[in-house]
C-alpha cells in the first residue's frame, strides 16, 4: 500500500477491520431487524455502508481508512439480516410452489 506507506502486515487490517465488525455485529443486525423492522434496518445499514465507503475512498490516513472499513462492516451487518431473510423466504416459497406439482412423465 504505497499510498499510505505501510507494510503488508499492517495492510491486512484493511480487510480484517470490516470482517471483524461484520462478524461481530451480524446477529445484532438480525435482532434489530426483528425489533425495528427489516426494511428500516436494511435502509439504515445501506446508508451507513455507503457513507463509510465514501469515507474510505478519500481517507487521507491509514488509520482513518481502517476506521471507515470497520464502519463498513457494521453497515454490512445491518444489511445482511434482510438479505439472508429475503433469500430464505424466496427459497421457501419456491419449494412450496413445486411440492404440489405432479410429475407428468409417469
Amino acid at each position: 500500500m504505497r499510498t499510505y506507506d505501510v507494510g503488508s502486515q499492517k495492510a491486512q487490517w484493511v480487510l480484517n477491520a470490516s470482517l471483524v465488525s461484520l462478524s461481530a455485529l451480524l446477529v445484532l443486525g438480525g435482532q434489530l431487524g426483528d425489533m425495528l423492522g427489516r426494511r428500516r434496518v436494511f435502509t439504515f445499514g445501506t446508508i451507513i455502508f455507503a457513507a463509510a465507503s465514501a469515507c474510505a475512498a478519500f481517507a487521507p490516513t491509514f488509520d482513518l481508512l481502517i476506521l471507515c472499513r470497520a464502519v463498513q462492516g457494521a453497515g454490512g451487518a445491518l444489511r445482511a439480516g434482510r438479505s439472508r431473510t429475503e433469500a430464505h423466504s424466496r427459497t421457501a416459497e419456491s419449494s412450496v410452489d413445486t411440492e404440489g406439482v405432479a410429475d407428468s412423465s409417469d
